[in-house]
């Protein structure tokens, strides 16, 4: 396949995140967190921007920052850290059931 997306592997689209508001990421293994935006997102996955690194198969519960909608979360998988130009970490994460437009709704 030709074209800017060629070395593209995955098999869903993927939609910017600049829609969904701030987020928290908790690490399962442990009482840590952190502050996260989401630089995409998909029905299976979303890609996170944030000040830290995780090693892959991390295991993490994705929730929205800001009270009124912190009920929702959504579990996954870090599966890459990678270094950004600006500092930031991207890191990619699976998420353990697909996402429906209500969660993406949910997550801001």
């Amino acid at each position: 396949m030709d074209g800017p997306f060629s070395g593209e592997r995955r098999q869903l689209q993927r939609r910017p995140g600049d829609t969904i508001g701030p987020l928290l990421v908790d690490v399962t293994s442990g009482d840590r967190s952190f502050a996260a935006s989401a630089f995409d997102i998909s029905v299976q996955g979303i890609g996170l921007l944030a000040d830290v690194r995780f090693e892959p198969g991390t295991r993490v519960t994705i929730r929205p920052a800001r009270e009124a909608l912190a009920a929702f979360a959504v579990a996954g998988e870090i599966r890459h850290s990678q270094s950004r130009p600006e500092g930031k970490w991207l890191i990619g994460c699976r998420l353990t059931r697909n996402l429906t437009m209500d969660d993406i709704l949910a997550l801001g």
